[in-house]
C-alpha cells in the first residue's frame, strides 16, 4: 500500500439505568488504517480486513459481519449488556456501546 489513510475513531460507553440518571464516556483518537487487528476501546475485535484506495472492509470480529468504509464516509458497531433485571422480569440498567469509524 503505497498510500496513507488516517480514519477518526469515537466510542462510547453509555449506562442507562431505568428511572434514573445514567453516564456516558466518549473517547476520541485518529489511527492510521492497516490490515488486521485494530482494537479499540470497547471492541477489542476489530479487524481491518482490506484497504483499497475507494473502501476498507472491516470487521467486528465476533461474528463475522463485515463492513464496507467509503471515502468521506462513516461505519458503526454497538452492542448493548442489560443490567440487573427485577422480579417482573423488567430490566432496570445497561450499558449500550457504540464505535463510530469515520473516513475524513
Amino acid at each position: 500500500m503505497d498510500f496513507k489513510i488516517i480514519l477518526k475513531i469515537c466510542s462510547t460507553r453509555k449506562r442507562w439505568i431505568a428511572y434514573g440518571k445514567g453516564g456516558e464516556d466518549e473517547y476520541f483518537v485518529e489511527q492510521e488504517a492497516k490490515v488486521g487487528p485494530f482494537p479499540q476501546k470497547y471492541f477489542p475485535l476489530i479487524v481491518i480486513k482490506e484497504i483499497h484506495k475507494d473502501r476498507i472492509i472491516i470487521s467486528d470480529g465476533s461474528n463475522g459481519k463485515e463492513k464496507v468504509l467509503t471515502p468521506d464516509g462513516n461505519i458503526c458497531f454497538s452492542y448493548e449488556i442489560e443490567g440487573r433485571e427485577w422480579s417482573d422480569g423488567c430490566v432496570c440498567d445497561g450499558t449500550e456501546y457504540t464505535l463510530v469509524i469515520s473516513w475524513k
